[in-house]
């Protein structure tokens, strides 16, 4: 990717994360409606316990809003900010706009919440550095939260990928409902899959970016290599997105 695209890019990115961000803070909800196609999906939510995998996508907050109006019973992880004033005001955000969230004891309490035959969410594409599991995203080795693998290998229920895209629609998209053969690593790939087709349709409004998704990638472009890290291989890594 060239440095004038990227900047361009990042220049859309920061532009529609400051829109959504200002809705989100004067509490305008998006008019969200639901697609032809994901309203199985979420009428099999409202009624059985399932696990919503989401992305730093467009207005991934009201996502939870917006299911929890639709009767979806739904607790997501959230988590805590290092700036206490922000963790502040987002809590209150989130009380405003009725998304349940929690923070502590996450793997308990997201446990509990499915076999009440709850719908638990959580962001996938979160810089999890201290995880060993790894998964392979636009051809870069990534660190995955194992959070849903624990969950499923404990409470095993169907895994959806849902987005509210930039025309306001909801999108839900089956990732996971067989538990045979090497099913974490199909659920990985997949969810990998639908995220970077979504990407490229929209890279404006994928944020994970600015969440540092790729930080310890030395082969993503713009990386800045660290003292400890060694310079003299050289690797080269490039794309395309298609807008």
């Amino acid at each position: 990717m060239r440095w004038n695209h990227r900047a361009g890019l990042y220049w859309k990115i920061c532009f529609n994360a400051s829109r959504d961000l200002t809705e989100l803070l004067m509490g305008l909800k998006p008019q969200t409606r639901v697609e032809r196609r994901s309203n199985a999906a979420l009428q099999a939510m409202r009624e059985n316990p399932s696990l919503l995998l989401t992305a730093h996508f467009h207005n991934w907050e009201f996502l939870g809003s917006f299911l929890h109006r639709k009767r979806v019973p739904l607790l997501a992880a959230a988590r805590t900010l290092r700036n206490p004033k922000a963790q502040k005001l987002l809590l209150q955000l989130r009380r405003r706009i009725n998304v349940p969230t929690v923070s502590e004891n996450v793997p308990r309490a997201a446990l509990r919440h499915l076999q009440e035959e709850g719908c638990f969410a959580l962001l996938w594409d979160q810089h999890s550095p201290d995880s060993e599991y790894q998964g392979r995203f636009f051809g870069l080795p990534v660190n995955m939260n194992p959070l849903p693998l624990f969950l499923l290998s404990h409470r095993p229920c169907p895994a959806y990928f849902g987005i509210i895209l930039p025309n306001g629609r909801l999108r839900l998209v089956m990732l996971l409902k067989r538990f045979d053969g090497n099913w974490q690593q199909r659920l990985t790939q997949r969810y990998h899959r639908v995220l970077e087709t979504l990407i490229r349709k929209h890279p404006g409004y994928w944020y994970g970016f600015l969440h540092a998704r790729f930080k310890h990638s030395a082969t993503y472009p713009g990386h800045r290599v660290r003292l400890s890290e060694k310079t003299t291989h050289e690797t080269t890594f490039s794309y395309e997105m298609k807008s």
